[in-house]
């Protein structure tokens, strides 16, 4: 019997929120002269991880580093057409996929975008 993988049962996630956590992620798309920014709000929910290194102090752990920089790869690296709202699924699998091939296992359940303004 084959298992859909959307619907497949796995532990309950732990939500992170990518970036600021009022502002989310403000950056540059389209290239350097393009003058377009993209501020968009993102929750993943990640696989619990019981040997998560807790951040100590003011700077993120690891984990979070580590999901921040491909994020914003994947953004910058995006042409502005790619953000047209009938294509934010395929954006959203995007990051998951690249997230988790970051991190060489399935890492994140799901992307939620919460918010999303292209100026």
């Amino acid at each position: 019997k084959a298992v859909d993988t959307k619907t497949a049962q796995h532990e309950p996630g732990v939500f992170m929120k990518v970036g600021d956590q009022k502002d989310g992620l403000i950056i540059n798309i389209g290239g350097l002269n393009s003058g377009r920014y993209l501020k968009i709000g993102m929750i993943l929910e990640l696989k619990p991880d019981k040997k998560a290194v807790p951040p100590t102090g003011k700077l993120p752990s690891p984990e979070e580093i580590k999901i921040l920089d491909t994020t914003v790869t994947v953004l910058r690296s995006q042409k502005i057409e790619d953000f047209d709202p009938l294509k934010q699924e395929q954006l959203k699998e995007l990051i998951k996929n690249e997230i988790n091939k970051a991190f060489g296992e399935e890492k994140v359940y799901e992307v939620y975008i919460t918010n999303f303004v292209l100026q």
